[in-house]
């Protein structure tokens, strides 16, 4: 029903992704994975 979805759609509370950055938001190796790379190799 429409009407269930709308009020549902109403009450549900809106998060913005830019306000509310989260680690899983992160690209997966982009610049953590290179500084853990180099330091692991520098501890060699």
């Amino acid at each position: 029903m429409p009407e269930t979805t709308v009020a549902n759609a109403l009450r549900r509370p809106r998060v913005p992704r830019s306000t509310a950055p989260s680690p899983a938001d992160a690209v997966p190796g982009e610049a953590s994975a290179g500084d853990i790379d180099t330091s692991y190799l520098e501890s060699l």
